[in-house]
């Protein structure tokens, strides 16, 4: 996992967007990859929350937020503008400085971050989505 906690520690510096960024697999069974700061993703929670958010039976996960460790995200919205994708975005709870929670969905890979304050989930999930396009066409 050493070579994509870097990758992933890499794009946060690159891109300027992300206080953490994670990278896993898609398939039935998730493997994380790597992130930064290293071991910050919780790849069960996302395997078990992604499928319910990508097929529209979220109720219950709206209703209760998305986590990240201790920190809830609400307000989830779900961006299906992507050719390669879908993305859930989510904001801080209490957050008056509006930090977002994104998820990710590709064919092979789901990628989480979490944006520091300034950044849009708008703009953050155009960056994950082309992440995401540049790693599945390689890998």
């Amino acid at each position: 996992m050493a070579a994509w906690d870097a990758w992933c520690q890499n794009a946060c510096a690159t891109s300027g967007m992300f206080e953490k960024l994670g990278i896993m697999s898609a398939g039935p069974t998730p493997t994380p990859w790597g992130s930064y700061p290293s071991n910050c993703i919780d790849a069960n929670y996302l395997a078990k929350t992604w499928p319910l958010l990508e097929s529209g039976k979220d109720d219950d996960i709206r209703a209760r937020g998305l986590f990240d460790g201790a920190n809830k995200y609400i307000y989830i919205k779900l961006l299906e503008d992507f050719t390669n994708g879908k993305c859930a975005v989510a904001r801080g709870k209490d957050s008056y400085s509006k930090n977002y929670l994104l998820i990710f969905g590709g064919k092979k890979t789901i990628m989480f971050g979490v944006l520091k304050e300034g950044f849009t989930g708008f703009m953050g999930s155009q960056y994950l989505s082309s992440c995401t396009a540049t790693l599945e066409s390689c890998c």
